[in-house]
């Protein structure tokens, strides 16, 4: 018997025992059962909008008598068939163009989600009714095929290799959010359990969404055989390309490699999954947590180091532990969470809160109301008001302290204007009377002086300090004019320095003249 004639069996109020029949029944039912199929499908074709006449040319002349048949068509594919039914072509009985037949835009809809409908089931792995396609039924399923038309693959995720629990996760949600050849979440390839359950003891109501579903119940292998469906072979080797194209250059796929000639994904998966959670991993990782717990401690607030970054670590170790429970581990109890938290506070500020804790049986097990309460406590101890230097009081807005008598800023003083604009040094800018400072603080914003930054070569010139380069000259010059002889001295006191400019430079056949003959720098012998 065809799978949709013995989906339309359902259909019939009576079961079929071909061993207590007579056989001529059960020849008769075997023969009508093919009818029936036509007429319940027809009734779901009028219950979706088309009328008695159209819905006898789509089941009877162009053949559509299967569910399977409907669950093949694409969208465009039902609206071709639309088309045909309207116009039909050729002649009809009396040898005239034949007219065609109506069919109404909301049935031309409906009937596309009666296919999409149908596929959902055969992707869900269970049986496809025909007379459930009501018309409220199909369009429960409008949200979802319009996800699935729209839908675009993610970007792959960036992965955390020190937390394999975590990693596994992220790698997971990826594949959830990645669609494969029939849209069908590609983590479906990896889940645990290949078999599918039982439609009768696994109803729809059993999961929150759509797409749960499909990951749980889309089938691996052809119904009553160990072959794999043309879909699972297509989508385990998209899970393998986009496994490999995430984790190549990293040092696990080491274990994955084994997958790497026959593209299985799952293979590859469940290898990477079984080194790093496996058992004795999964030890290692529950013991690495439990001493992070053990080694982490607080001793006052700190400016790298606080309250809230040590709660921080131990709730990330206690989801470490809690997403090791799917691999095997036992867990961490509430007890434990708050045995590490009150080991791991080292000062004494925090004994009063630490002793109300272990006098509490409720406390000792709420790990979040323990941190509360310490949290509470820190901070009515640190909003005590700061006592503030008096020096502090008297400055004004570009950090010079004032004099008692003056204001603490310039907002109702007059400024005089008369004011030099130049460098000051501290003793010769605290003289300044606080019209003048405001003057001065005015003429500096005008020219573009920030405050609190010193005067540029850009501004005006600085009268209190001079380069380097001009108190060198200035040096040199001193000491020359120091060994000058005064314009009252006699005239027979000529220097060595007259002596030299009046004697000249002897040539030598061109080059360049020397002072080898100069009478002032020949050296003395005595």
């Amino acid at each position: 018997m065809h799978h949709g004639d013995a989906i339309a069996h359902n259909f019939s109020s009576t079961e079929l025992d071909t061993e207590n029949q007579p056989t001529e029944l059960s020849f008769f039912y075997l023969l009508n059962s093919s009818t029936m199929a036509t007429v319940a499908l027809r009734a779901v074709l009028r219950g979706i909008g088309f009328t008695q006449d159209a819905a006898t040319y789509i089941v009877d002349t162009q053949g559509f008598d299967t569910a399977e048949d409907f669950a093949m068509l694409s969208d465009d594919e039902a609206t071709n068939l639309c088309k045909v039914t309207r116009r039909p072509g050729g002649l009809n009985n009396q040898n005239n163009p034949n007219p065609g037949l109506s069919v109404s835009l909301k049935a031309e809809n409906n009937l596309k989600l009666m296919c999409y409908y149908y596929r959902f089931r055969q992707r869900t792995s269970r049986p496809l009714t025909i007379n459930l396609a009501t018309t409220d039924t199909i369009r429960k399923y409008i949200s979802r095929k319009r996800v699935e038309y729209e839908h675009e693959d993610p970007s792959p995720p960036e992965l955390n290799f020190k937390n394999w629990t975590r990693t596994v996760d992220i790698i997971e949600d990826y594949l959830r959010n990645c669609l494969g050849t029939t849209k069908i979440p590609l983590a479906y390839i990896i889940r645990e359990n290949v078999a599918v359950p039982d439609d009768n003891t696994d109803p729809a109501d059993n999961y929150p969404n759509y797409i749960d579903e499909l990951i749980a119940r889309a089938p691996h292998v052809i119904p009553g055989t160990n072959d794999h469906t043309q879909h699972y072979k297509d989508d385990n080797i998209t899970v393998f390309n986009k496994l490999s194209a995430m984790l190549r250059d990293k040092d696990c796929w080491t274990y994955m490699q084994r997958a790497q000639r026959s593209r299985d994904g799952r293979l590859a998966f469940m290898s990477l999954k079984e080194h790093y959670l496996g058992k004795n991993n999964v030890d290692n990782l529950a013991t690495y947590a439990e001493r992070k717990l053990q080694s982490t401690s607080y001793t006052g607030e700190g400016r790298r180091w606080n309250f809230e970054k040590f709660v921080k670590t131990h709730v990330d170790q206690h989801q470490v532990l809690t997403d090791l429970t799917r691999h095997g581990y036992a867990g961490i109890d509430p007890r434990s969470k708050v045995r590490y938290l009150l080991d791991g506070i080292k000062t004494n500020t925090l004994a009063a809160v630490k002793t109300q804790i272990m006098a509490d049986t409720r406390l000792r097990n709420d790990f979040d109301a323990c941190v509360n309460l310490f949290q509470d406590f820190i901070k009515h101890s640190n909003t005590e008001p700061r006592q503030a230097n008096i020096s502090a009081l008297g400055r004004d807005p570009r950090g010079q302290l004032k004099n008692g008598n003056e204001k603490s800023n310039f907002d109702d003083i007059e400024p005089d204007m008369s004011v030099e604009d130049r460098y000051y040094k501290k003793s010769e800018y605290n003289k300044l009377s606080a019209a003048k400072k405001k003057g001065l603080a005015l003429k500096r914003v005008k020219r573009g002086h920030k405050p609190g930054a010193k005067d540029s070569p850009k501004g005006p010139p600085h009268k209190g300090k001079r380069t380097f380069k001009k108190r060198v000259i200035s040096a040199v010059k001193a000491y020359l004019k120091k060994d000058q002889p005064d314009d009252t001295s006699d005239d027979s006191s000529t220097s060595s320095m007259e002596v030299d400019e009046e004697i000249p430079m002897k040539q030598h056949d061109g080059k360049q003249p020397t002072n080898r003959n100069v009478k002032a720098l020949k050296r003395k012998h005595t």
